[in-house]
């Protein structure tokens, strides 16, 4: 079990205060699994990625514990975790043909990265080939001449895959990654995932739940809080929030039941609440607790 984070805080110091980010998080990721971390802009889901790699931003400090294969990571020196990442940890953007230098060929990137990985310079273009295979691009030689913005957005964020692969990666983070690909575009890019980083952990942050389906773990956040946690097939199956619900229901194939922006409040009880259909006036004063059943996490007093 490469990633365990229990307790995970993230506060930010602001003009009008300091602000509570990501709240009291705990999950793991597991060795050869994909956990897909889901909720709407603005839940903690990127500061979450951001803590664990050591790259907040200098007004914002966490605390807890976060743990790689049992090396704490939290309080860690930046010139450690500079050593880690790139090479034990990987992320990839959002957008590939933005993370990408446009100025140069496909080629000049890659052997860069190949280079920082140890890769000898008469072995680079051969590893680059197949790795540009592996990560789903037929005809890798093809891409090698390349500049970013020939390429499509799956193609682009295929080539960061394989930029970021390694065999000494132990935990892969994707922020997300299929944002602007269309379905199968992304089913593709998970499958690619799987492939390239068999021996790592996997973390998917994405706001579509749908993409969630392709993942073994699901992690439902709320307002820097965990809401859900269980296996993504029994979660989008037999989903017991109710924000949960919501967020289904906002997919075209349930008819795009969408409801409101949550609305910013300073409530101490469920974050949920103002838009809860099962609420009741507990829900508004205290925060459920979060109660596990089964490998399950559900925070809510009537689900």
């Amino acid at each position: 079990m490469p990633l365990t984070a229990e307790g995970l805080t993230v506060t930010a110091k602001l003009r009008e205060g300091a602000q509570t980010i990501v709240s009291s998080l705990s999950f793991r990721a597991e060795t050869g699994s994909t956990l897909a971390v889901v909720g709407e802009s603005g839940c903690g889901k990127t500061m979450t990625a951001l803590a664990v790699m050591g790259l907040l931003p200098p007004n914002c400090r966490a605390e807890g514990s976060v743990t790689l294969d049992g090396k704490e990571l939290i309080g860690l020196s930046q010139r450690k975790l500079a050593a880690l990442r790139g090479r034990e940890i990987c992320f990839v953007p959002q957008s590939g043909a933005e993370f990408l230098n446009p100025s140069l060929k496909v080629s000049t990137q890659l052997y860069e990265s190949l280079a920082r990985q140890g890769v000898p310079r008469e072995r680079r273009r051969a590893e680059a080939c197949e790795r540009l295979e592996r990560a789903g691009l037929d005809s890798p030689e093809t891409f090698l001449s390349r500049y970013p913005f020939e390429l499509s957005g799956g193609q682009a964020q295929k080539v960061v895959l394989a930029a970021a692969c390694g065999k000494d990666v132990r935990l892969l983070i994707a922020d997300e990654p299929t944002k602007g690909i269309d379905r199968a575009g992304a089913d593709a890019f998970l499958g690619s995932v799987r492939k390239l980083f068999p021996a790592a952990a996997v973390i998917v942050i994405t706001h579509d739940i749908s993409v969630a389906s392709g993942a073994d773990e699901l992690l439902v956040m709320l307002r820097g809080r965990a809401m859900e946690r269980g296996r993504a097939s029994d979660v989008i199956a037999r989903p017991r929030h109710p924000y949960t619900v919501s967020l289904l229901d906002a997919l075209p194939s349930r008819g795009l039941m969408a409801r409101p922006a949550l609305r910013e409040t300073r409530s101490s009880g469920c974050p949920f609440y103002p838009f809860c259909p099962v609420a009741e006036n507990r829900c508004q004063a205290f925060l459920p607790p979060a109660e596990e059943e089964d490998g399950h996490m559900t925070r809510c007093f009537v689900c």
